[in-house]
This record gives C-alpha cells, sequence and structure tokens, in this order.
C-alpha cells in the first residue's frame, strides 16, 4: 500500500482502539504525528520488529515477503516524502506564516557517547528531515526531559507544555524520537459572533442534554453523504497558498447517538472514500459548537499500539539493532502522545506532539574488584566419612589482596 493510503487506513484503526478504551469520553489524536514518529524507528528496526512495524503502520498486505535492505531503504524515502508533503517541515517557533498554515519538526535526543549507526543517523536526517542533538540522560534524566518538553512547547506554541510527564525518561533511555506539528488557520468564510448563542447538546441516550455555545451559519456547504448512515459537513479553511488546502469535517450519524458503532463497522474502502469525498455543494442551516480539546495518551498501553500489531516494539524481543547494540539491548519504553484542537467563530488552532523513548535494557551489575578484597578458596566437604549427609565449605585459602602487582 502506498505510504498515504496506509496512512489513513492506520488513522482509522488507531480512532477505534481509542474510541473503545474511551467510552462516551472525549478524546483527539493526530494519527500523522504518531505516524512521522513511528517512521523514524522504522530505519532502526531488523527482522520480526521491522515486519511489526510494516505491517502495522498498514504499509504491507499480510502474509508479505519480508523486506530487503534495498526495499526497505525505498520505503524510507517513499515515507519521507509523503510526511514532507503532508505536514511541511519548518520552524514553528519562529515562521511568520504560522498563522494559516501547519509546520512540522523532528528531533532525534541520542544519548552522548552512543555508537549510532551511520545509516540510522542518515535515514533520520535525510528521509525525514530530524535534528539529531546530543543528551545527557544517563547522567540527568529529568533536565533532558525538561528540555525536550520545552523544545515540544516552543514548536506546539504552548499548547502542550509536558509531553514527556515524569518518569518517561530515566538513566536507561539512550534516544528520544520527537514529532511536533502546529496549526493554525481561518475559516475561509467565518461564523458571525452574534449567532453564536447557548443551545443544548445530547451528550447520550440516558442523561440529560447540557448547554454549550453553538455557531451558526446559513450557506452553501461541501456536504457528504454516504447512504443512509452518515451526513458530513466540511469547513474550509483559507487558502494558504501552498496549493494543498485544508478544511474540517464533521460527521454526523444518521443513527442517533450511533457514532461509534458507525465507525467500528466501517470497512477501509468506505473510510479511504469518506476522508476523500470532498462534498456535495448544497445550502444548509449549520450548527456547530465552539470546541476545545486536549488528549494525552501513552500508546505504549496495551489498547493502543500493541493492540494493532506493535506488541514486539515495547518487548523483550525487540530488535532494534539498526539503531546500536545488538537485538534486544533497545526496546520502546514509552510512546507518549499528545494533541490539542480549538475553534470558535473565526478559525482553529490545533497541536500535536509524539516521542518514542527508546531505552536499553537494564544493565548487569558492574563488580569490578578494583580496590583492596579479600580471597577465600575452599573446599566442599560432606560432614560423614561416606560422603553422606550436609555438605559444606572448608577453607582452604584464606587472604587479603591490597596490591595486585604483589
Amino acid at each position: 500500500m502506498d505510504p498515504l493510503n496506509a496512512h489513513n487506513a492506520f488513522a482509522l484503526d488507531l480512532y477505534r482502539a481509542i474510541s473503545e478504551a474511551n467510552t462516551g469520553r472525549n478524546f483527539l489524536l493526530s494519527p500523522i504525528s504518531i505516524f512521522a514518529t513511528l517512521s523514524m524507528i522504522l530505519p532502526g528496526a531488523r527482522k520480526q520488529t521491522l515486519d511489526q512495524l510494516v505491517s502495522g503502520m498498514r504499509l504491507s498486505e499480510s502474509g508479505q515477503k519480508p523486506l530487503s535492505a534495498e526495499s526497505l531503504a525505498q520505503l524510507e524515502s517513499s515515507l519521507g516524502r509523503m510526511l514532507s508533503s503532508a505536514i511541511p517541515a519548518g520552524n514553528a517557533a519562529s515562521s511568520s506564516k504560522l498563522s494559516s498554515s501547519l509546520q512540522s519538526a523532528n528531533r532525534a535526543f541520542i544519548q552522548a557517547g552512543m555508537e549510532v549507526r551511520r545509516d540510522f543517523l542518515t535515514a533520520l536526517r535525510s528521509s525525514f528531515r530530524s535534528e539529531i542533538l546530543s543528551a545527557e540522560f544517563a547522567k540527568d534524566s529529568e533536565a533532558e526531559r525538561v528540555r525536550i518538553n520545552n523544545w515540544v512547547a516552543t514548536v506546539t506554541k504552548d499548547k502542550i507544555p509536558e509531553l514527556l510527564k515524569s518518569g518517561s525518561v530515566d538513566p536507561l533511555t539512550r534516544l528520544v524520537l520527537v514529532n511536533a506539528l502546529y496549526f493554525k488557520a481561518n475559516w475561509s468564510v467565518p461564523f458571525d459572533p452574534r449567532s453564536t448563542f447557548d443551545e443544548p447538546f445530547e451528550l447520550n441516550a440516558s442523561t440529560a442534554p447540557v448547554s454549550v455555545p453553538m455557531m451558526h451559519r446559513t450557506a452553501n456547504w461541501p456536504i457528504v453523504f454516504v447512504a443512509d448512515v452518515l451526513t458530513g459537513v466540511r469547513f474550509d479553511f483559507e487558502d494558504d497558498n501552498s496549493g494543498q488546502r485544508m478544511s474540517l469535517l464533521a460527521v454526523l450519524p444518521a443513527e442517533q447517538h450511533g457514532l461509534d458503532g458507525l465507525l467500528a463497522k466501517m470497512s477501509q474502502e468506505d473510510w479511504l472514500r469518506l476522508v476523500n469525498d470532498a462534498g456535495e455543494s448544497g445550502k444548509a442551516a449549520v450548527s456547530l459548537p465552539k470546541i476545545k480539546l486536549n488528549s494525552f495518551t501513552e500508546l505504549s498501553e496495551a489498547a493502543y499500539l500493541p493492540h494493532l500489531g506493535f506488541g514486539k516494539l515495547f518487548s523483550n524481543d525487540a530488535d532494534l539493532s539498526g539503531i546500536a547494540s545488538t537485538p534486544g539491548d533497545l526496546y520502546v519504553s514509552s510512546f507518549a502522545h499528545q494533541a490539542a484542537l480549538e475553534w470558535d467563530e473565526f478559525g482553529a488552532e490545533g497541536a500535536a506532539a509524539s516521542a518514542a523513548a527508546i531505552n536499553t535494557r537494564m544493565a548487569p551489575p558492574r563488580i569490578a574488584f578494583d580496590q583492596p578484597f579479600a580471597v577465600i578458596v575452599s573446599r566442599e566437604v560432606a560432614t560423614s566419612g561416606d560422603g553422606a549427609g550436609d555438605k559444606r565449605q572448608v577453607p582452604i585459602f584464606i587472604g587479603r589482596v591490597s596490591d595486585p602487582r604483589g
């Protein structure tokens, strides 16, 4: 499957997994941010871990042969091109264009002194436009956590001030791969604030409606119909001169309170058709609530990425030897994701960030006889003459080594 369709298929599967685990609650995610972070792990994965990544990202069909090194390099390049088109790279902290566009940035924070494979670093830089920085997780993991969070906060204009929670990185962390993006745009035709007033919103079939600020406008809208199943309205944003317009598609199920059931049953083909449907112009009186959403998800939890087929990434069986070391030395210990989105009568603003913390396994304790030590040479003997009974140690030599030179 080509990377764009793979991403869109992955987005539906991830939506379903998170929706199932958060029944009746708001949630928000940025599948493109998560996909970008998984893509940065891809060049370092090997064998079954690589197979799971490719399959979980919906980049291959079930039963497809393992990727050759050449095929993997081609896949990395095509992923990089798709991501560059979908979320353009830019300095989100300083770009003046961010008032009406989408910008993203990738960074890799790598433990100082870690011997990382050159082809992995090359893939991060060339395919995924990632800046690579040295970090001191082993010396002060908390300071590095704050440093990464500060960078994410800058890119997202403080929409995501603390992506990495306390304890998500530690002295065993060897690298953290991060994607952050920021979005802001005006509606192509704004709502009139004078037409915003409180109206009831039905949370579910069993509780009383709540009152929320509802925006209103009667106009010709791009309307999407899928048989008798759903109605969608596209709310277009102003053109940002990139030639790639953005819109917000709000989807309403035909069956009252039937949203979760609708998306749970939707085929990938219908989902891709819905996402790509530009809609047909039709006059309608539309009411849309003003919204502020902010969701944090630890995607390493069993209900999320492991449920979608990425289990080896987070296990003792992970093979990330394409990054460094040998199979089993590195694994993904945490995969943090946060997304924020709000809109009012004039436009929308949003941000998202994802961070995969890659740790080394707990190293065996180091015992170095590099100072004075005692020695005991003993022999095991039985407590009875026939060799039966308890066996105990009898010291034959006892000594102290104060200076190995003699």
